[in-house]
C-alpha cells in the first residue's frame, strides 16, 4: 500500500470536530490540536505517522511562519506533505514574542494540516460568513484596534505613492492569507466588504483591511 492510499483512506475516515468556541464571537472551531487528537487513531491502523515542522521566513518586512505537515509511510518511508503560511503580527496585547510566534505556528501548523488531510474549512468563521449580524459587529470593532469610526471612515484623497504602498501592502496581506489558508479570493473579499471603513481607496482604508487580516489569523481558527 503506498503512502497515498493510505493518506486516501486517513481522508476518508477522519472526522474531525469543531470541539472549540470561540468566547468573544461566539463560533465554533477546530484547533490544530484536535485535527491531531482526530487522526491519531487512523495513523496507529493504517502504518502512518504525521510530522510537523515550522521555518520562520521574511518576507519583505515582515515575518512568516511556514508550517510544513508531512505524512510518512511507516513501512516504506514514502512520504507527501503541504506547507502553509501565517504572518506573524507585530504586537498583541498580553502576548510576549514568543507567545505570538507559536500562535502563528499554530494557525499555519492547523491550515498544512487541513490541506494534508482534506478538511474543509470553507464553512469556518475565517470568511465570517457563519457569524450574525451582532456578532459580526464585534468582530468588526475588534478589527479597528482602537480607530475611530471617523477615522476609518474618512474618504479624504490620500497623497498617491502613500495609497500605492498601503495598497501593496494590504494586497500581499490579503494573498499570504488566502495561501495560508487555503480561504476561496471571492469569499475573502466578501468578508472584508462587510468591515466598515475597509476599503482599498484610502491609506486609513488599507490598514484596516492588514489589521482584519491579521486579526483573523491571530484568532487561530
Amino acid at each position: 500500500m503506498s503512502v497515498w492510499t493510505k493518506l486516501a483512506a486517513i481522508q476518508t475516515a477522519l472526522k474531525a470536530p469543531k470541539s472549540q468556541k470561540s468566547k468573544s464571537i461566539g463560533y465554533r472551531y477546530r484547533s490544530c490540536e484536535d485535527i491531531l487528537e482526530a487522526v491519531k487513531p487512523l495513523l496507529a491502523e493504517h502504518g502512518a505517522v504525521i510530522q510537523l515542522s515550522d521555518a520562520l521566513e521574511l518576507v519583505g518586512q515582515r515575518y512568516y511562519i511556514k508550517a510544513t505537515a508531512s505524512l510518512i509511510d511507516t513501512d516504506t518511508g514514502e512520504s507527501t506533505g503541504v506547507t502553509a503560511w501565517a504572518r506573524e503580527a507585530e504586537s498583541r496585547k498580553g502576548m510576549d514574542d514568543s507567545q505570538i510566534t507559536g500562535s502563528s505556528s499554530s494557525y499555519a501548523r492547523k491550515y498544512a494540516l487541513n490541506g494534508l488531510l482534506a478538511i474543509d474549512d470553507t464553512c469556518d468563521a475565517d470568511t465570517m460568513d457563519n457569524r450574525d449580524t451582532g456578532v459580526r459587529a464585534q468582530a468588526q470593532n475588534s478589527a479597528y484596534n482602537g480607530r475611530s469610526r471617523a477615522q476609518a471612515e474618512n474618504k479624504t484623497k490620500e497623497p498617491s505613492e502613500a495609497l500605492k504602498a498601503a495598497q501593496q501592502q494590504a494586497k500581499a496581506a490579503r494573498q499570504a492569507y488566502i495561501n495560508a489558508t487555503g480561504a476561496d479570493p471571492a469569499g475573502v473579499d466578501a468578508a472584508l466588504k462587510t468591515v466598515k471603513g475597509a476599503t482599498w481607496h484610502t491609506v486609513e482604508g488599507c490598514k484596516i483591511i492588514i489589521d482584519t487580516i491579521a486579526y483573523w489569523q491571530n484568532q487561530g481558527k
